[in-house]
């Protein structure tokens, strides 16, 4: 679909337009509505004193008969307000701490993840590059996130992978070497091209506010940017993500818990401030958040957008790892372990997300990553593509499964595939590093997908869109061919080795550590280089 064909299945009416712009100019002193091009966003121009009071009390605030109409609220500053000047030692101390912790799980006898070698393990072609000028690939953060030429051709040149510089454009802010995000982001980039080698690149950062690197600002620089990519006239086929946290349900859910089991102590705030206080655990306002997040990622599945996202580097129970062992995090230690909480986007029924692997005896045998994210979400419900396959993996494994008080059984399970997550080599200012994650193995596979694009618009088909049903058919109706089934690992460990008594097992089938498996390429496009 278009972007105005969706605009025009969901925009506000006429009528309720005018009663809105009515009421918030002569109550509020608005000086200007007008409706975003997505038909179901407004911008409201309003003084200062009033901008917080329709942001965050409209539900207390709407006359009668406007009740219902305004979802949520988001008070946007003038762009020169986000300008700021981030302090290096915060952006490195971040990353640093990210490498560290992901280089502790690296043995030095393990095989080097290189591009090659990758596609060597998925079946991909060494010489295989995407030909078709219409096809597309992004990936997305804001803040810091970036990326340099100089390490780009380095990364090419080192690994031999036969793609351009030139190929890949920037998107918005340039980013900020030695932050957090910057290190994202030239992973982000060097492997979905690595991997979707020829392929039109796009490297897009629409934020620049600090408090969308690591805390929750992320949500609403996240929102803005879905709202934004799925109004425009061109949008990319692919769109890899690979920052996220807990999710609104797993943070109220934990904070809930916390204020039974401090006895009265500590309150509902002081849970929420100490989760700021920490690197991207919670980065969402609110479950409404996530729901109108979905909403746009649902707008981009109609576009014909891929939408892949990271399951998490944390197992079923952690963001990442452990709190410190302080007063307050030893109690939020103690429920993590108890209790499964999923990471957000990851958990969204209406994208792809992507577990992590690992190699064992060789390139050709994966196993699950031991810090690879996965479980059901808290808030969505389970879509009815993936029902028999998780129906079957909760019969087959009953007696090996979390207490069921632990998660919810009916809802959305994740991720739908897995790709390698270990030992996985960058360039990073000029230094080649091993890293890892699921942020590297979610635009691994989004690479994938692209060169099945590529291959399907070069015989005049579109491309995938949103793939999880027709994954999950070829799964179910050719085993083996198009995914390489994982029945090793368990989801109870964090990225640092800090392992919990319960987790997911991997199993026959579909499961929360790998989902449907590890990608064969050629499998994949015997069944998806194709029409339905």
């Amino acid at each position: 679909m278009s972007a105005g064909e969706i605009a025009e299945m969901v925009r506000l009416p006429k009528e309720e337009l005018q009663a809105f712009a009515q009421w918030v100019q002569n109550t509020l002193q608005a000086s200007k509505v007008e409706m975003h091009p997505s038909g179901d966003y407004l911008y409201v121009t309003l003084p200062e004193e009033h901008a917080d009071t329709l942001a965050n009390e409209h539900e207390r605030i709407l006359p009668a008969h406007l009740k219902g109409l305004v979802e949520m609220g988001i008070k946007l500053t003038p762009p020169s307000a986000f300008k700021r000047a981030v302090r290096d030692s915060q952006c490195t101390g971040s990353m640093s701490m990210k490498m560290k912790v992901l280089s502790q799980l690296v043995k030095p006898a393990d095989q080097s993840a290189d591009p090659n070698t990758q596609k060597d393990s998925y079946g991909v072609p060494r010489t295989l590059l995407a030909t078709n000028t219409t096809n597309s690939q992004m990936v997305w953060g804001p803040c810091t996130y970036g990326y340099l030429e100089s390490d780009l051709e380095e990364f090419y040149q080192s690994f031999n992978v036969p793609a351009k510089v030139s190929n890949v454009k920037r998107e918005g802010f340039k980013g900020l070497p030695g932050g957090d995000n910057f290190g994202e982001a030239s992973l982000d980039i060097q492997y979905i091209t690595g991997i979707g080698t020829g392929v039109p690149s796009i490297v897009s950062n629409t934020n620049d506010s600090y408090s969308a690197e690591e805390g929750n600002g992320f949500g609403e620089a996240f929102l803005l940017f879905t709202v934004e990519l799925a109004s425009r006239s061109k949008v990319p086929n692919v769109l890899s993500l690979s920052l996220g946290s807990l999710a609104w349900d797993s943070i109220q859910l934990m904070c809930n818990l916390f204020v039974t089991n401090s006895q009265g102590q500590y309150a509902f705030s002081d849970c929420i401030n100490y989760l700021q206080s920490q690197r991207q655990v919670d980065m969402y306002l609110s479950a409404n958040q996530l729901q109108r997040i979905d909403t746009q990622i649902m707008k981009l599945g109609l576009r014909g957008v891929t939408v892949l996202a990271a399951a998490g580097d944390g197992g079923s129970h952690f963001s990442f790892q452990p709190f410190p062992d302080d007063e307050i995090g030893s109690i939020l230690n103690n429920i993590s372990c108890i209790y499964q909480f999923p990471t957000y986007p990851s958990c969204s029924p209406y994208l792809l997300s992507v577990g992590g692997t690992q190699w064992s005896s060789g390139i050709e045998t994966p196993v699950h990553w031991s810090a690879g994210g996965g479980g059901f979400s808290w808030q969505f419900t389970m879509p009815s593509y993936q029902q028999q396959a998780v129906q079957a993996y909760l019969q087959n494994n009953a007696a090996n499964l979390p207490p069921s008080f632990t998660y919810n059984a009916q809802n959305r399970g994740y991720p739908d595939i897995a790709a390698v997550a270990n030992n996985v080599p960058i360039v990073m200012q000029g230094q080649t590093l091993a890293t890892g994650g699921t942020s590297a193995s979610t635009p691994e596979v989004a690479g994938i997908i692209s060169l099945i694009n590529d291959h399907r618009l070069n015989n005049g088909l579109g491309p995938l869109g949103f793939v999880n049903t027709r994954l999950y058919n070829v799964a179910a109706q050719h085993p083996g061919e198009a995914l390489y089934d994982i029945t090793q690992g368990n989801t109870n460990c964090g990225a640092d080795g800090t392992c919990c008594a319960n987790g997911f097992p991997a199993s026959s089938g579909w499961d929360p550590a790998t989902g449907l498996g590890s990608p064969l390429f050629p499998g994949l496009i015997k069944y998806l280089g194709v029409a339905p």
